[in-house]
This record gives C-alpha cells, structure tokens and sequence, in this order.
C-alpha cells in the first residue's frame, strides 16, 4: 500500500507541475502574440522523461538532498516568467505614458482572454501574471508535501514544510517592489538593470525548494543522545588510561597501544565539541579517505572518466553538506534570499526615494534576519571551548600524567638494569679469574711430589 502512495504521490505531482508550466507558456504566447514560443514546451520534456524515470526505476522514491523534478519545473517557468513580466511592464509604462491609471490588457483582449475575463472580470495581464507566480510558489510548498519524503523522518518533513511557508511568503511579498502602485515609478520601471535584477534575485530564491538538506537539522533531542554516547566513550577511554596506569604497561607496549587509539580519541574530541554545539559534523578518517580512492578506479584500477569524477565530486559535495548541515541551513537562505532581498530593497529606499511603511518594515526584516544569520554562524564557529572541553581537558591531563608516570617508571628501572648489569658483569670476572686460578693449581700439584722425592733418595 505505501508502495502505491509513492507511486501515486510522484504522478500526481510532476502533473500538477505540468499542468501550471503549459499554463506559463500559453500565457506568454497570449501576452507575446506569438506562436514560437511553444519551443518552451520542449523543456517540459525533460520533466517527463523524470517522471519516467523516477517511476519505473526508483520506485517513486525521490532523491537525497535534492529534488530533480522541481529543478526541471523551475527550469521550464521561470523564463516564461521572466519574459513574461518583462513585456507586462513595458506595457504598462507605455500605456501609463499616454494614459495615467491605465492597465494593460493585450492578452486578456484575446479570445481566450476575454473567456477569462468571464470568470474574473476585474483582471487584467499584470495580475494574471502575479496570480501565475503565486500559484508556483504555492505548487512549490504543495508539491513538497505530496512528494515521497525519501529518508526523511515525519519530524524532518514537518520542519521542511514550514520553512518553506515562511520562505514563500517573503518571496511573495518581495515582488510588489515592482508590483504595487504606491511603491514603484515610472524611473524605478524604466530602469531595466534594476527590473532585471528584481526577476533574477526573484528567481533564484525560487531554487531554494530543490534543496532537502536543511530538513536533516537534528531535533534537540537527538542531539542531547549523541551527546550522552560521546559522554560514554569518553569515560570509557578515561577508564582505559587508569587501567593502563595500574597495570604499569611496558613504555614500549604503552606507546603503541597509545598511537594506535590516538586518532580515535581526537575523532571522538572533536565529534563532542562540535555535537555539543549543534554541529553535525563528521571527521576525515583515514577508511574514509580510502573508500574515496577505491571509489576513483573503476575494476580495472585506471581512472574512472569525467562523468564519474563529476557524480563522485557531487556525491561528496552533498554529503560534506550533510555532514554541515547547520552552516548550509544558515548559508542558503543569506545567499539567495535574505542577502539579495535586502540590497534591492535598500536600492529602492535610498537610490529611487520610495517611501512606504511596508517597504521599511521588510528592509528592517531582512536586515535582523541578515544579522541573526551572522551572529549565528559566529557563534558555532568561534565559540571558546572553555565550557565544552572540561571533561576532555581532564581526560588529557590524566593521559599527560599518565606519560610522565610511565616515563619516571621507565628511567627507574633502567637506572636497575644497568645496576643489575654491571653486577653480573662484575661476578662474571671474578668467576673468570677464580677459575683460571683453580685450573693453575691444578697444572702445578702433580710435579711437586717428584720432586720431592728424588730429593729424598739423594
């Protein structure tokens, strides 16, 4: 059953998908008076062969970290958007030149658009276009939710989804800059650099609903048992080091045995500092490193060719991202939506003196979010360790102990092998020479009674 919801889930969504992106394009094509630009639909086809691809061989489930089918879909609207508004605008500072308070309505004079204007009669092109933008935002948040969550928990999905509300709401909001009556003009419309730069700031926020990674954030909770488990490791390895000490271990074995855990303790160190922090982060082992150069030849031991060298470097690059996830959860949204956001609304206010109390109120926004994200980033990373390292520093002070007691061991009984060495020394010399002495007598004894009686017969 669940199987089928996958399935279904995936289907339903890259429908929705479709079915708002050929909307796009026969808007544009209305707005355009021009047929060509059907060529969009083209694009629509690398949507579907996703679909097919995602259906068939990965069983509806979606990929880590990055949604394919929504990168497609943003890939095929957002340049009809952007054509789109482009020509809207330009329409409007025309008409508005000849005619103040005027709209434009070139498609929705058109058939189809007078059928429209059917059912929404106080339409006109501009707000077919930002009620088109809106419903891609809501899709984007839609379609999130009705896709396979993949290794996503529920708690994951759930956190995933509601940034993504906050986000579409500030994306939303940022377009009536050019939008709303009372805070653009005919020179902040006129200029097409700044225009332009709206669209494309715009349009890269929209991207930030491909990346998953920011739903691995660990809860607190997971956080305080990894802690708890380091905590453990910890203790043990200080249990170690005094069993070491009370069995008075030979320098030479103690040392080897001490090189050979030291990478793991520095591992487990380093993973308690950080976890400590709300760093997910993950060393560099060396069976790591390993993995990724058997990863880099193929079965014949050459070197693999671009294509694998290109996933490979993806495959790593997204899972250092995992690894810090909490950096790339404050990156993201600085770099494509709060940063940008913030300039543009400051251009507006500064260079082209627009004066509206919204416009102030999300500048001021955008900045505290802005500083927020700094500030947090300093925080997790030049945090002094005086809090963190207390029961490290105390396990390295009871290993440096541990060292100098050995050491002081070691140079005792060197000091009685020496001793012990120069007595047998000195023993065996005297052995040596009490012996020669006794073999001496020995050669002597016999000639003395001879002697002794030839004397006697003389």
């Amino acid at each position: 059953m669940e199987q089928i919801f996958h399935y279904l889930a995936a289907v339903f969504t890259r429908f929705l998908f479709l079915i708002h992106a050929v909307l796009m394009i026969c808007w544009l094509v209305l707005i355009k008076g021009n047929g060509f630009y059907f060529v969009f639909l083209v694009l629509l086809v690398a949507l579907v062969l996703e679909t097919v691809y995602t259906v068939v061989f990965r069983k509806g489930h979606e990929h880590n970290g990055f949604c394919l089918s929504m990168f497609l879909y943003l890939l095929a609207v957002i340049p009809c958007d952007w054509i789109a508004k482009r020509e809207v605008l330009k329409c409007i500072v025309e008409t508005r030149a000849q005619n103040p308070g005027s709209v434009c309505k070139n498609a929705i004079n058109s058939s189809i658009g007078k059928a429209l204007m059917s059912v929404f009669p106080n339409s006109d092109d501009e707000v077919v276009i930002y009620t088109l933008e809106q419903a891609l935002v809501l899709i984007l948040v839609i379609g999130r939710w009705l896709l396979p969550k993949g290794t996503l928990s529920r708690d994951q999905l759930s956190q995933l989804l509601l940034v993504y509300v906050g986000v579409a709401a500030d994306i939303i909001e940022f377009t009536e800059i050019i939008k709303e009556d009372e805070i653009r003009n005919a020179k902040m419309l006129m200029n097409k650099h700044f225009v332009n730069a709206v669209i494309l700031f715009w349009s890269i926020s929209l991207f930030q609903f491909t990346l998953t990674i920011s739903a691995t954030e660990r809860s607190a909770q997971r956080i305080e048992k990894e802690k708890a488990q380091l905590q453990e490791e910890i203790k043990k390895l200080k249990d170690l080091e005094k069993a070491r000490r009370r069995n008075q271990i030979a320098p030479a074995l103690y040392t080897y045995k001490r090189s050979a855990s030291h990478h793991s303790v520095e591992e487990i160190k380093l993973k308690y500092i950080h976890t400590k922090n709300g760093l997910g982060v993950k060393p560099d082992t060396q069976e790591s490193l390993d993995e990724d150069s058997e990863k880099a030849n193929d079965a014949t031991g050459r070197p693999r060719g671009y294509f694998f060298r290109l996933k490979g470097f993806l495959v790593a690059f997204v899972a250092k991202c995992q690894d810090y996830v909490e950096l790339v959860n404050l990156l993201v949204p600085l770099m494509m939506q709060d940063g940008p956001y913030l300039t543009i609304r400051l251009i507006a206010i500064a260079y082209y003196k627009v004066s509206h109390s919204t416009l102030y109120f999300l500048t001021v926004k955008n900045a505290l979010v802005v500083m927020l994200q700094v500030y947090r980033i300093f925080v997790l990373y030049y945090k002094p360790p005086d809090d963190d390292s207390d029961e490290i520093s105390e396990f390295d002070h009871s290993t440096r102990l541990t060292n100098v007691q050995t050491a002081i061991k070691s140079v005792q009984q060197a000091r009685l092998a020496i001793r012990l060495v120069t007595r047998l020394q000195k023993q065996a010399r005297w052995h040596n020479s009490s012996r020669r002495y006794n073999d001496l007598e020995k050669a002597e004894s016999p000639s003395t009674p001879n002697t002794w009686c030839s004397k006697f017969s003389n």
